[in-house]
Formats: structure tokens, C-alpha cells, sequence
């Protein structure tokens, strides 16, 4: 993977992993390898397809695959510590419609093919305070790019964050592009959940500390002017 050239910044894992927890990893079925993408895309032909990044600790990925057991659901985390804890949640409730990929979600996004994803999820994202920390946000200009060109026409974008300069950022990089428009997220509305909605594990910490959170959803229209 590191002949694409992308650097990873954060952590693979909080604690070393135990050896049952290696053997869920090593042989499950529902992890995906990089040379193993193009076969997922082709096994997905015709189907809905759902991409979250950064899933944590998957229950917003699980409570929505249980939910519609028709979409397929692929998930990106390089936390192998939350991807184990995924597995084992997957396992638990027979979830045969979660596929993982426990790396960088920007191989993905290289990898997929145009029209591919129905809908993406990016679910409070590490806001990377600092500002010479910004280039290491996953919503940024090129992958807005990307977003729109992996999306089916009206494909959306859901984005969730507790942090005030990271929804500017958001609001205003998904804003330059002529390829999305606000659908959730208009005025005081940002401060209430879309329909549907599985609250994370994150999000009801952040509530609890005293935290505002913001939800927006961003659609592709059906052609672009």
C-alpha cells in the first residue's frame, strides 16, 4: 500500500492485540485487502452501496446494516483495536452485509469505480486542531472531488462533527464545489440529527461533556450545470 504514497497520521492501535483477537482478523471473511477491491466492486454490481469512514467503534455502521440488510456496507478504519471489536459485533448478529477494509479509506477512494457509492457517511472525523494540521483532514478539496465523482447521481454525504471550525471547513470546502448541494444542515437545523440516525458512541460523550453537535448532508444532483 505505501507505493500510492500516502502517510498515515494517528494510531493502528491503543493496546497490542491479543491472539484470539489476531485469528478474527487474519481469517475473517469480511475483511478486504487492497487486490481484493476490484473483485468487491464487481460483486456489488447492481446492488446499493454505503461507505463509511472511520467507523470507530461500527455502531452506526452495524445498526444501519441490521436496519437494511439489502445495502452493502463497506467500512474504512485503520484502528485495528475498533476493527476487532467490529468483527466480533458482525459475528454476533449475523451481519453478512459489512465489508472492512482496515486501512486508509483514501486507497478506496482511488480504487472505486465513478457511481459506485450511494452514500457516504464521515461520522465526527479527527479535526486535526492545529493549523499546520489541516492538510490531515479527510474533507478537503481533492476528496470532495472524489465524493462526487464515486457518487450516484443524488448520492449523499453525511457529515457529523462536535468541532465549530471543522463545520466552517466543512460547510465551506463542500460549498466551493459545483458537484453537491446542502441538503441537511441549513441554519439551525446543522443542530439536529437527519432521519435515521444511529447515535455513536463519540457523539453521546460529546452531548454529555456539554458539546454542540453539527450534522449536514450534502447531495449530488442529478446533473451538474
Amino acid at each position: 500500500m505505501e507505493s500510492f504514497g500516502y502517510k498515515f497520521y494517528g494510531r493502528k492501535f491503543s493496546r497490542p492485540l491479543k491472539e484470539n483477537d489476531k485469528r478474527i482478523l487474519e481469517g475473517h471473511v469480511n475483511i478486504l485487502s487492497l487486490s481484493e477491491l476490484g473483485v468487491f466492486v464487481q460483486m456489488c454490481r447492481g446492488k446499493r452501496v454505503c461507505l463509511e469512514i472511520g467507523f470507530g467503534d461500527g455502531v452506526h455502521m452495524v445498526a444501519r446494516a441490521l436496519k437494511d440488510p439489502e445495502t452493502i456496507i463497506l467500512g474504512c478504519d485503520p484502528f485495528m483495536n475498533g476493527v476487532v471489536k467490529v468483527l466480533k459485533n458482525i459475528d454476533a448478529n449475523n451481519v453478512q452485509n459489512i465489508f472492512i477494509f482496515p486501512d486508509d479509506a483514501r486507497y478506496v477512494l482511488d480504487e472505486m469505480s465513478s457511481g459506485f457509492i450511494s452514500e457516504v457517511y464521515i461520522l465526527f472525523p479527527d479535526p486535526w486542531h492545529k493549523s499546520r494540521h489541516h492538510k490531515r483532514r479527510i474533507i478537503n478539496a481533492e476528496s470532495v472531488k472524489k465524493f462526487e465523482n464515486l457518487l450516484t447521481a443524488e448520492g449523499k454525504v453525511f457529515v457529523a462533527t462536535d468541532d465549530v471550525n471543522y463545520k466552517d471547513w466543512i460547510l465551506d470546502h463542500f460549498s466551493d464545489s459545483a458537484g453537491f448541494g446542502l441538503f441537511h444542515g441549513e441554519g439551525d437545523d446543522i443542530y439536529n440529527r437527519p432521519d435515521g440516525w444511529h447515535q455513536t458512541r463519540y457523539e453521546k460523550k460529546a452531548i454529555l461533556s456539554g458539546k454542540r453537535c453539527h450534522y449536514m448532508t450534502f447531495r449530488k444532483p442529478t446533473s451538474v450545470e
